[in-house]
């Protein structure tokens, strides 16, 4: 039988930590890393100040705690708890979710196909529950799933990489891409430009690797989560879009309503989100 083991980094990740938990903890161990970044140490972060740790500790996810320069030793450091015997890692964010039907079928093609490395597209909310963003966020490759070798580590977080024996990237090898997961019918659902104190953060840390829209959160997210329908027509007109990525970099990428289901864990979670995340737009 294929072993999976799910790998996570969080930081200041409450906003959907619980529920994310509880949809891949049926499917295999969870190993996490916790804590910040440089870009965090420097103003003033030796941990997260929000009910991650607790959240952890509460559903027993083994766990490293510290402070890391970037991204890749995080994941690194959490890398190291997997166990010897796992075949895959998948690598999973706080805000990340898969429908439970998609990773038993996930899993039945690791089973029976020679499959190294697969990776998805996402359908990325964006200022709420109800509407998703289009174009170059909808298209994007999100590398998540990895053939393991007990001792390996990642060569880069972005996109999250495990190297072969011969060197080389897992994906380089027997790879199902997003294309052919998309025809499938899976889809990674993500939660990352929800909630205005989970964008903010967000806003300033890609803000400082360049090229965003200015003033992000302030110029194009509150205006947009605050505003009718005219006045997000109107900034989604201004930058082609919502993404931060600056529009000349990225291309369009509108939003539209869902149409779909939320996975379970989030509609069973939907009372407490929509709850916290009415008040934060109150409090802008």
């Amino acid at each position: 039988m294929t072993k999976l083991c799910f790998v996570l980094i969080a930081f200041q990740a409450d906003h959907t930590l619980e529920s994310c938990i509880r949809s891949v903890q049926p499917f295999g161990p969870i190993v996490a890393a916790e804590g910040p970044v440089e870009f965090w140490r420097a103003r003033g972060y030796t941990e997260s100040t929000d009910r991650t740790n607790d959240i952890l500790d509460e559903y027993h996810v083994p766990t490293i705690h510290g402070q890391w320069s970037e991204k890749v030793e995080e994941a690194n450091a959490a890398i190291s708890l997997v166990p010897d015997d796992t075949d895959y890692i998948w690598c999973v964010d706080a805000d990340e979710f898969w429908k439970a039907d998609d990773i038993r079928a996930v899993i039945d093609l690791l089973e029976t196909a020679p499959v190294d490395s697969m990776s998805f597209k996402a359908t990325s909310f964006y200022g709420g529950f109800d509407r998703v963003m289009t174009g170059f966020e909808a298209k994007f490759e999100v590398h998540r799933i990895q053939r393991y070798t007990p001792g390996a580590l990642f060569s880069s977080h972005r996109p999250p990489t495990l190297l072969a024996p011969d060197g080389k990237p897992w994906r380089n090898h027997r790879h199902v891409n997003h294309e052919t997961t998309d025809e499938m019918g899976w889809s990674m659902f993500h939660y990352s430009y929800v909630f205005p104190s989970q964008m903010r953060m967000k806003a300033d840390y890609y803000a400082a690797m360049g090229g965003n829209i200015a003033d992000y959160f302030n110029s194009v997210y509150v205006p947009w989560v605050t505003g009718d329908s005219d006045e997000r027509y109107r900034i989604e007109t201004l930058h082609n879009g919502v993404h931060n990525w600056q529009p000349v970099r990225r291309g369009p990428c509108w939003t539209e309503r869902f149409t779909g289901e939320h996975p379970a864990e989030i509609a069973a979670a939907m009372p407490v989100l929509l709850d916290r995340f009415n008040a934060e737009v109150a409090g802008l």
